[in-house]
């Protein structure tokens, strides 16, 4: 009886053959069981994390308070406008940075989102410092003509030289939602909810690039560009619970 089947079976492959699109590779099944695996659980632990922590607004969409000018020379005008703080192009930077008496930012253990848009200009225009333990960085948005996305600095090297940045494209007034996160061992960044940097923090010196100074704690610029940013908030985070 098995016989039968068997030569039914090759009949029938010989008589319609097998779609382009259909194969059959098993070389890799434990490999993807233990991947699903690993993501159902990562799946989890970001629905914990989601669970665990509140979200803090940073801005309200009316007051530029408690956000400042950082002071850039010829930095552009900053103001509100409709409902999200708009740095003008300045003659170089544009800059501003959190001051909240009594409520100091966290250094560890956090993640922060905003949406920002670029209204003009072929520079990053929304970028974010922010600290990272004891030190500090700079995410870029579009630096270096318009595509550059990475972290400035790690080990000396800004955004346009070190291994870990991209290249995209941004559209001028398209909004787009940043998200990073800071734990003990890494930096990820994400974009529209798809991730984009990851940065272990091993064997590696962060800094920021001596024009950002003032963003410090933590702030916004933009250069030779005009942006807009809204939605800005944060949320502690369980370093247990963070998803890799």
């Amino acid at each position: 009886m098995n016989h039968y089947f068997v030569t039914v079976f090759l009949f029938l492959f010989l008589l319609f053959g097998i779609p382009s699109s259909f194969s059959l590779d098993f070389s890799n099944s434990e490999d993807l069981q233990t991947e699903n695996q690993n993501n159902d659980q990562q799946t989890q632990k970001t629905e914990e994390v989601d669970e665990a922590k509140e979200w803090i607004s940073l801005f309200d969409g009316k007051s530029l308070t408690p956000w400042v000018d950082s002071g850039f020379v010829g930095g552009g005008k900053i103001e509100v406008v409709d409902e999200a703080i708009q740095l003008g192009t300045g003659v170089m930077g544009t800059a501003i940075r959190y001051e909240k008496e009594g409520e100091p930012f966290p250094q560890m253990n956090y993640e922060i989102e905003y949406e920002a848009r670029r209204m003009s200009g072929v520079d990053f225009f929304a970028a974010l410092t922010f600290p990272v333990g004891e030190t500090f960085c700079s995410f870029i948005n579009g630096g270096w003509g318009g595509t550059v996305v990475g972290i400035s600095c790690i080990d000396g090297f800004d955004a346009s030289e070190n291994s870990y940045s991209k290249y995209l494209a941004f559209k001028d007034k398209i909004w787009y939602k940043f998200r990073i996160l800071v734990v003990p061992d890494r930096i990820i960044v994400w974009i529209d909810d798809q991730e984009v940097i990851n940065v272990p923090l091993e064997d590696h010196l962060l800094s920021t690039r001596i024009e950002v100074e003032y963003c410090k704690p933590i702030g916004f610029s933009s250069w030779v560009t005009s942006g807009q940013i809204r939605n800005i908030r944060y949320r502690l985070i369980n370093n247990e619970q963070h998803s890799n």
